[in-house]
């Protein structure tokens, strides 16, 4: 029996010692594992304060952007609304087309001259808001108006002896001067700006100053005739001979008289060309007579 039990002994004691190597090997494992893991913790935290460091530049960085970006957001503001502003208070009427002709903006101008508000236009087809008549109360049609051309890109001159009219939203009409400029972007038109205006006492100026040339014309004729017409009678003789200087002299006031009368009959013809009663009479002429009578006289030279 104490043979058995000392080799039990023994064999429970090498047990022990290969269970204890086993231990010493685990600690030793674990030792190392816990000393990577202290330098991945060391590591971590390095990487944490960084992050850290990085997350207050970029929250501050932020907090700049969103100060520029609020500063530049203002001064934009404030640039729209002085552009708003100026656009507002031009004297003339303003309107702004897309490339399909539909009204994008128009001024406080054109509402009170044609009667039309922002509101009410925005989107329509601008010859369908405000149409446009010639001087005899004919509709222009939309592949006559200036700015359809403008939008296909022709190059158009406008014909300023032909008056027209716009038609205001209360159907009533107004003499008006415009000037359609495209808005070009890239090479490619993409819509343009008229400005108009109503020139209504332009045109009544106008009329008075024809009806005064024509009045003035006519009183300035009546002297002139009757000028004319006693150098005639004295260059025929009816009232006595003259004599050889005399004759010369008196063809000078006469010549001269009938350059004036020609002259007034022109200013004539002008007054009744701009009010539209002019009828032309066209009658042969001798060319070189024409030359001769307008030739300088000696006092001229």
């Amino acid at each position: 029996m104490p043979k058995q039990n000392a080799l039990k002994l023994k064999i429970l004691a090498r047990e022990k010692e290969v269970v204890r190597r086993k231990l010493v090997i685990i600690a030793k494992k674990l030792s190392l594992k816990a000393k990577q893991l202290a330098v991945i913790a060391r590591e971590k935290e390095t990487v944490r304060r960084k992050l850290v460091v990085t997350a207050n530049k970029l929250k501050s960085v932020h907090e700049t952007l969103e100060k520029k970006v609020r500063e530049r957001t203002i001064k934009i503001e404030r640039a729209k609304a002085k552009d708003e502003a100026i656009l507002a208070s031009i004297g003339d009427g303003m309107v702004v087309v897309n490339k399909e002709g539909k009204v994008t903006y128009v001024n406080q101008a054109f509402e009170k001259m044609v009667g039309w508000k922002m509101q009410e236009v925005l989107g329509k087809y601008i010859v369908e808001v405000v149409p446009r008549e010639d001087e005899k109360g004919n509709v222009v049609l939309f592949n006559e108006r200036i700015l359809t051309q403008v939008l296909s890109g022709e190059n158009v001159i406008a014909d300023l002896t032909k008056p027209f009219y716009y038609i205001r939203k209360d159907k009533t009409r107004f003499p008006a001067s415009s000037i359609v400029t495209p808005i070009v972007l890239e090479n490619k038109i993409i819509g343009l700006v008229e400005t108009f205006r109503d020139i209504t006492k332009e045109k009544g100026i106008d009329k008075a100053k024809t009806e005064f040339i024509s009045l003035a014309s006519h009183q300035l004729r009546t002297p002139l005739t009757t000028i004319s017409w006693y150098t005639e009678m004295l260059l025929s003789n009816d009232v006595g001979k003259v004599s050889a200087d005399q004759r010369r002299y008196l063809g000078e006031i006469y010549q001269g008289t009938r350059r004036m009368v020609d002259l007034v009959n022109t200013l004539l013809d002008v007054s009744r060309l701009e009010l539209g009663t002019f009828v032309a009479e066209p009658k042969m002429t001798d060319i070189i007579s024409c030359l001769l009578y307008t030739s300088p006289s000696p006092r001229d030279s």
